[in-house]
């Protein structure tokens, strides 16, 4: 199912629910969807993902969300999706650490 999902470009799609006016149940969901398909440690999931244009979503979210319980979610995400040097490469230099410590 991840792979078919990935295929689908499926970070792309995500973009709606991840935006500072989507309701914070819809969020959590995507945020679980994606934790989900990061799970597989696939190293090809987590890059389709960071490609997708997932990380400045990801952070916008970190800077906005007032739910707690969001907010560990895209921090746990952001520590799956860095599961290959290129990720890391791409979290590293998207900002994702320094949005992290001020979280």
């Amino acid at each position: 199912i991840s792979r078919t999902l990935c295929a689908a470009r499926i970070g792309r799609k995500l973009h709606a629910l991840l935006g500072r006016e989507a309701p914070a149940q819809q969020t959590a969901l995507a945020l679980r969807l994606l934790s989900a398909i990061c799970s597989h440690r696939n190293a090809q999931f987590s890059e389709t993902l960071l490609k997708d244009g997932l990380l400045p979503q990801l952070l916008v979210l970190l800077d906005t969300t007032s739910a707690a319980e969001n907010a560990l979610r895209v921090a746990a995400l952001m520590h799956a999706l860095a599961d290959s040097r290129a990720s890391r490469f791409r979290l590293i230099h998207g900002g994702a650490l320094r949005c992290l410590t001020r979280a």
